[in-house]
């Protein structure tokens, strides 16, 4: 029974131990708007309370559709404080940058952020029908004691409709044609019983 007990709490250790903390998603993380609408989507990673960590520093990129969605425009997240250096997000094709790195001190980033952070917020404007997905990659993302953080990425989509009024559909040309057809037909009956009477 103590074999079991044992085997069943290092089990549990290994999953809580293997589980990562840290996720890097989008909210909304789905969005359906309609073609020619504005769409804002934050970048947000959350985890940061249960492991006592901060944010002080990342460099991370976002994949959309270009033909679905154009990228207008980014602002950074505001749980920074004074700024070392940064750079607010721009497209290059189908992939928008950013960066950041804060000039805080780990305890007075500790006092500003919580259990998450938005990293930034992120504007499209809708271009044509269809979805474009949104996917996260990063070559930095730094913590507590200059630490890297390695979060889990999630990914998102932004569907875009056309709502545009359908158009009204209009009586077939054959449909027009049979009628008028049918129309000389008894036109012309009538005329030949009129002659034979």
């Amino acid at each position: 029974m103590n074999k079991l007990f044992l085997i069943a709490v290092i089990i549990t250790i290994s999953a809580f131990q293997g589980a990562n903390a840290y996720q890097l998603t989008f909210t909304p993380q789905n969005q359906s708007v309609a073609v020619g609408s504005s769409v804002a989507v934050d970048a947000v990673l959350s985890g940061l309370t249960s492991a006592s960590q901060i944010v002080s520093a990342f460099d991370v990129s976002v994949d959309f559709n270009s033909l679905i969605v154009s990228f207008s425009s980014g602002t950074l997240g505001t749980d920074f404080g004074a700024l070392a250096s940064f750079a607010n997000p721009t497209a290059s094709g189908s992939s928008i940058s950013w960066n950041l790195t804060s000039a805080e001190l780990d305890a007075a980033l500790q006092g500003m952020q919580g259990d998450s952070v938005t990293l930034g917020t992120l504007n499209f404007s809708a271009l044509a029908a269809g979805s474009s997905p949104l996917s996260y990659s990063y070559s930095d993302v730094t913590g507590l004691n200059s630490t890297a953080i390695t979060p889990d990425l999630f990914t998102g989509n932004i569907t875009v409709t056309d709502t545009g009024t359908a158009p009204v559909p209009e009586p077939s040309i054959l449909i027009l044609m049979s009628l008028g057809v049918l129309g000389m037909l008894s036109a012309k009956r009538r005329k030949t019983q009129t002659l034979l009477i």
